[in-house]
């Protein structure tokens, strides 16, 4: 495994990856995925083999939070643990930059993946691109 980062830009791969998910698979709009954040945000990508198969990022919102999020694998690769490494690395990383907590924004779909890794939800579901959500925390 190899992990690439790239700050204040979205990587070629990572953008691919991102469009197979979640624009192609999921229905989410282009303009709605690919929001304008990536320039102020770090990526992340991990490679198998060189080959690009998952892809995720680290933004600090306005109060200061560290949040991950765009967590995609590529369905090919879905099941083999690329997901989890791509969220164990994003945690690792905001600890590494003094963050004592992390946040993600779960697809209702994807909430017992975050349990798994250590989340726990808050609030309540809304939607977002068209898709159900629920906001999740865990301490590093």
């Amino acid at each position: 495994m190899e992990y690439k980062w790239y700050k204040n830009q979205l990587p070629d791969d990572a953008r691919s990856i991102r469009e197979e998910v979640f624009v192609n698979e999921q229905g989410v709009l282009p303009e709605e995925d690919f929001d304008g954040s990536d320039r102020h945000c770090e990526s992340l990508v991990l490679l198998h083999e060189g080959i690009p198969v998952a892809t995720g990022r680290i933004t600090v919102g306005s109060r200061g939070e560290a949040t991950i999020g765009r967590i995609a694998c590529l369905k090919a690769e879905r099941g083999k643990g690329y997901g989890a490494l791509v969220v164990k690395e994003l945690m690792r990383r905001c600890g590494e930059k003094g963050f004592d907590q992390v946040y993600v924004h779960s697809q209702i779909r994807a909430k017992g993946f975050y349990e798994k890794l250590g989340f726990a939800e808050y609030g309540d579901v809304y939607m977002e691109a068209g898709i159900a959500h629920i906001n999740m925390k865990r301490d590093i």
